[in-house]
Formats: C-alpha cells, structure tokens, sequence
C-alpha cells in the first residue's frame, strides 16, 4: 500500500502521526478590524449595492417583460397557426372523401341515356377543345368539363367525367368555399374544374397547353407518388390576382390503373393575412417560407418579392436574414420557446412555429427595444431610492454592529488565541444570553471535549504503535515463509514430477505389473496439481501484496482466447467434455496484459469444466461491450452456483466458496485470482448462475484509450 501523509505500516493497518494542538497567532494582527472593515463595506455598498440591485430590478423587470410578450405572441400566434392548418387539413379531408365516393359513383357501367345527356351538354371552344356549354356553365356553381381534342373518346371516358361533374357539383358545393377550388385531371389532358380562378378559363384553353408537365399531374405519377398520398405543389405567386396559391394533390386510381388527379387550389392571401395581425409591437416582422425555403411573407421584403423585384442586394440581405433565423432554432428538438438573435445589429427574439401539414416555417421577429421600451424608467427612480435607503441603513448598522458584536468577538477571540498558544485552563467569560453567550458556551465545552480528547487520542496512537509493529513483523515472516516455500517445495516437486514422467514413458525399462503404471499415472497428476496449487497461492501473495506487474499492450484477443483453450483441452478429454469458441466473426482487441489474459481464461475454463457433467459442453464466446470494450464469456452446463455462496465466490480462502470447490480439485483461489487480475485491467467479472442450469461467468475489458 502506497504510504500518505500521516500514515505508516501494513495495509489494512494505519500508524497516525503523533497530533498536536493547532497554533494560531498570538498577536492580533494589524489590519483593519472588524469594525472599520463593516463600515467600508456599509460605505461602499452606497455605490457597490445600489448600482447591480438597481441593475437586477432592471433586468427582472426587463426579463418580464420580454417574457409576457413572447408568451402572448406565442398564444396568438399558437391560434393563427391553428386555423391556417386546419384550413391546410381540410383539403386532405375533403379529397380523401371524394376519392371514395367517385369510385362509388363509378362502380356502376355507362348507359345511353348518360352518355347522350353530357355529350350535349358539351361544345367545342375557339381551339376546337370541348367544352361545357355556356348556357349550361356559370363558372361558380357547377362543375365545368374540359376535353382535349386528341384525348380517345369513348363511353368510360363520358361517364367518368360525367359522374365527376355530377358528384363534384354536389359535393363541392359545401366543402370548397374555404379551399377556393376543386378539379379532377386525367392523363389523356381532360379535367372536371369546380371555381377556378378564372371564369372563362376552360373557354380560352387551348390544345397545346402543357398540363401533362405540370406538378398537378406530375404529382400523382406513380414514379414520383409510389405511395399513392396527398402531395402539396409548390407555392406560387399570381401577379393578377395578387394572391399566392398552392395545390393539394392527390392520385386518382381505378382498377389499379393511374387515371390523373384530383385537387384543391387554394388561394392564400386571406391565410396568410390571418398571420400577420394588427396587435403588435412596433419593428415586428413575419416570415413565412415553405417546406424548400422560398418566401410566401418576406417581413419588409414583402412588397419587393410580390412585385418580382426581390432580387440583387435585396435578394442577398433577404437571404441572409433567413440563414440567421434558421440557424437561431439548429439543434433545437421542437419550436416552442422563442430565441434571441442578432440580426442587422439587433438583438431580437424569434419566435417559430411549423405547420405539420405542409412543413411551412413561420417566423416572427420583434426588436427587444420595443418590449422594454419603460423599462429604464424604472431602472432610475429605484437607483436614487436605493442609494438615500443604504445611507441611513449604514450609520445605524455601525453604531449597532460596533456595540452588540465587535467588541464581545474581540472578547471572544482573545481566549481562543491564548487557548491556542497552549494555555489549555483559559475560558471565555460568559455574561450573556445572547447568540454570541451561546458561542462562548460552546467555545468552553469545546475546549473541555479537546483536552480529554487529546489525553485519549496519545494513549490510544502508543497502543496503535504497537500493534502496528506487530503486523508489519507478521506480514515480513509471512512473506518470507511464502518465498522459502517458492524454493523447497517447488524444487522437490518438479523432480517428483520429472521422475514420474521417466517412469509413466517407461524409459529406462518396463515397469512390470500394470497398477505401478496406474501408480505412476496417480503421482504424476497430484504432482502437477500439488504444483498448480502452490502456483495459485503464490500469484494471490503476489496480487495481495501489490507485486503483481502486468504489461499492457495492444492485444488481438482471439489468438489469445484459443491458446488458452487449448492448454485446458486435455483437461476437458479426461473429463469427456466439449469446449466451444465462438468469435461471430469479430476481430476484437484490448490493452491488456498477454499472459494475465491466458491465465483469467483458463481458470474460468477450467473451472466450467470441473463443474460440466461428462458429455457436457462449456461454449467460450468473444462479442463487444456495450461500452465500446470487449467481453469474453465462459458458459458450462453444471449444477450451478447456491444463492448463499454467491456473496463469497470470489474472497481468497473463504470458507463457503470453498466448500463448493472442495468437491472438485482446488482450494477456490482461481476465481480470486482471475478477479484480481481483471480488476487490475480496469475491467470487471460478472456472474450469471441458476441452481441446475449452469453459470455464465464473463470478463469485461474496457476499450482501448486512444
């Protein structure tokens, strides 16, 4: 054991140094006392106090109120989210519905009578593309038909958009209004539109216009939509109608069969009014992008971006300002809280929030000066109020703390100095019932305890010499009768083994009658265990007494691992049992010590196999740790380890761990030996029993430092 300060002898047994009263100052020192100390300080806190209390009510009253308004911008804008994306919602809803009730609608075949009914109500516009029949078709309340002149006419097309116009008149008529528009689009470039933006759309259409390549067709291709969901098109801005617009889009198919789409158009500039409210603080900005990036509110770029001008240095510090509000909310898991940012110089808090259905990011950003805009009023008059407070505070608390304290402190201390420059009779006076009589008190029956104390502490540390002494001679003979006992027993042994070995091969000639080779046999196994023993003993002195070196080093384990299974395979054929190594493929390596790792190992083979009934099997397998180190586990088919002898498994020479091993070979030191080694790697060995099912023991190594 390493010696500390104050502590001498064998381990286990400390030796204190001989105490001695502490030593304190036996003058007074000449600084200030306590009394000038107090009144600086009372001085100083005029200017040292007032200033950082004044400061504090300032950033509390500063703290609260940025914390009121983003907590009310928060709840308001909570709402308008809310609304914006049930709105969004709806349109997943609605078309989901329709979906079903078209295909319902569709299930029935054509008959004459339908399909003469809606071609009359068709005509063929100025670019020969048919029609609805002006007479027939508002433009709002019903449902307009659109055919490409090129598009294969026949009964299944008739009746899908005449059924379509039919149900989407009806059906629209009441889920629509709020998503402004309802359509159906095939492949053949035919469609069924309810209120489109423009009235007279499908009679200006014309043949050669490319709806095929649009994100309303393209959207429900089952190589852009293998998943069949709804899809949202990208948000575009209307110069006409000054309005921002997004399709939801959904896969119409038939049979299996991809016949187009169907839709909602939304028109965005109520939406988006509703986000951008009139109770707010003066500086506020919105920004609104969508699921790429692009801007649909662009804060005091917005004029510039509806007008197509958002480009050039605008479009840069555009720019800029979103990669800062993005870079605010890195990192965070959710979009609750608002954030304080820098941006063009000023501190602002950012406030985001998500619109699940579409993935849009809103912002808003409000300048901190115009949350605290009163709040350096208040910052002044509680500064004077302060200030004329602690100058009264301070002449009053002199008097006081200058009668009531200093003066019996000084009373005090005076008999602690002379208590502790040896005079072990002084006391302090006591002549109050105050607080600081209390500490005299003390001060006495302290003094009483010490002294006692130290007259018991002196005898007690000669007996302790003594009996340190005693150990540190026991541990010396113990140490010597263990290497005495290295040299006779280990020689005499090896010659009895060496001999037994000329005799078991018959080397110089036969032995003659059979049961002196069984003889020979005998001697020789209880030579090599009667040596294996004296080994264990010898490696657990060695650990006890610190002396055990080990040499760590980089180790591929595997190599080391089936080293250590062959050396234990003769044991395991004298008793018929299997040994299994399973790597799973993993080439595992260690800092560890080569031969401690042999030696761990073939203890706790060797172990599983005295436990392992004949027949049995004892499987060693090397995996990973959780911890990024490696574990070699040995598992044997015994009997088990008892509950009550778990506790002493691994004590050197215990008496219940060795009852169990008294059974096999042994005296129980390998398991102390492996754990005292694993230990000493800054790994740990665990164990997993079951009375009649076997045991599990594994070493845990950590990983190697890097």
């Amino acid at each position: 054991m390493p010696e500390g300060r104050g502590y001498t002898g064998v381990e286990g047994h400390p030796q204190q140094q001989q105490p001695s009263m502490p030593r304190l100052p036996l003058a007074r020192s000449r600084s200030p006392t306590l009394s000038q100390r107090m009144l600086a300080i009372l001085t100083a806190s005029v200017v040292a106090v007032s200033a950082p209390a004044a400061l504090v009510f300032y950033f509390f009253t500063r703290d609260a109120s940025i914390a009121e308004a983003e907590q009310f911008a928060a709840t308001a804008t909570d709402r308008r989210i809310l609304g914006l994306n049930y709105t969004l919602h709806l349109a997943h809803t609605s078309l989901s519905r329709f979906d079903l009730m078209l295909r319902d609608n569709l299930a029935a075949p054509a008959t004459d009578q339908e399909v003469e009914r809606f071609t009359a109500g068709l005509e063929p516009n100025a670019a020969n593309v048919l029609v609805s029949r002006r007479s027939g078709f508002d433009g709002r309340t019903q449902a307009g038909v659109l055919l490409h002149p090129n598009a294969p006419k026949g009964d299944a097309l008739y009746r899908l958009h005449a059924r379509t116009q039919r149900l989407m008149t009806l059906y629209a008529g009441t889920v629509v209004p709020p998503l402004d528009s309802m359509w159906l689009l095939t492949r053949d470039r035919t469609g069924v539109i309810y209120a489109p933006r423009d009235p007279e759309f499908i009679y200006r259409a014309t043949a050669d216009e490319p709806y095929t390549e649009s994100e309303w067709l393209t959207l429900g291709d089952p190589a852009n939509n293998p998943d069949r969901r709804l899809r949202w098109t990208n948000v575009a801005f209307d110069p006409i109608l000054r309005t921002w617009m997004i399709s939801a889009v959904r896969p119409f198919d038939l049979n299996n069969v991809w016949l187009g789409t169907i839709g909602h158009d939304l028109f965005l500039d109520e939406l988006v009014r509703r986000l951008v409210g009139t109770d707010e603080l003066p500086g506020t900005q919105h920004f609104l992008l969508d699921a790429d990036g692009d801007p649909i509110i662009a804060g005091r770029w917005q004029e510039a971006l509806e007008a197509s001008q958002l480009t050039g240095d605008a479009r840069s510090a555009f720019n800029d300002t979103v990669h800062a509000l993005q870079a605010a909310f890195n990192g965070r898991t959710g979009d609750r809280g608002a954030v304080h940012a820098e941006l063009d110089g000023e501190t602002v808090s950012v406030l985001m929030r998500t619109l699940p259905e579409t993935g849009w990011h809103y912002y808003i950003v409000t300048p901190l000066s115009s949350i605290t805009g009163s709040a350096s009023k208040a910052l002044l008059l509680f500064g004077l109020t302060a200030a004329v407070a602690i100058v009264l505070v301070v002449a009053v608390t002199h008097l006081l703390v200058q009668r009531q304290i200093v003066r019996p402190i000084r009373r005090l201390a005076d008999a602690v100095r002379g208590f502790a420059a040896g005079d072990t009779e002084i006391r302090a006076k006591v002549d109050r019932a105050d607080d600081i009589g209390d500490l005299g008190q003390a001060f006495n029956a302290m003094a009483d305890y010490i002294a006692t104390s130290h007259r018991e502490l002196t005898q007690t540390q000669q007996e302790l010499q003594q009996r340190n002494a005693a150990l540190v001679e026991a541990n010396r003979t113990k140490s010597n009768f263990l290497a005495n006992m290295s040299h006779e027993l280990r020689t005499p042994l090896n010659a009895i083994i060496g001999f037994a070995e000329i005799l078991r091969h018959q080397m110089f000639g036969p032995l003659g009658n059979e049961r002196y080779t069984n003889y020979v046999d005998d001697i020789q196994r209880s030579g090599q265990h009667l040596l294996s023993l004296i080994n264990d003993i010898l490696d657990m002195s060695k650990i006890e007494a610190g002396r055990a070196a080990l040499k760590l080093e980089r180790q591929i384990l595997s190599p080391l691992i089936e080293r250590s299974i062959r050396m234990a395979q003769p044991i395991a054929e004298r008793r018929g049992v299997n040994l299994q190594f399973r790597a799973n493929g993993v080439d595992l390596s260690a800092s560890c010590d080569s031969r401690a790792i042999t030696q761990m190992v073939i203890n706790l083979v060797s172990n599983a196999v005295k436990f392992s009934p004949p027949g049995g099997t004892v499987e060693v397998r090397l995996e990973p740790s959780s911890l990024g180190g490696a574990k070699i586990s040995v598992t044997d088919g015994g009997p088990g380890i008892e509950e009550e002898v778990l506790p002493h498994l691994f004590e050197a020479y215990a008496h219940r761990a060795a009852m169990t091993t008294q059974r096999q070979d042994g005296v129980g030191l390998g398991l102390a030996i492996t754990k005292a080694l694993i230990e000493l790697h800054n790994g740990q060995i665990r164990v997993v029993t079951q009375p009649g099912h076997g045991t599990t023991m594994t070493l845990e190594l950590p990983p190697i430092v890097q």
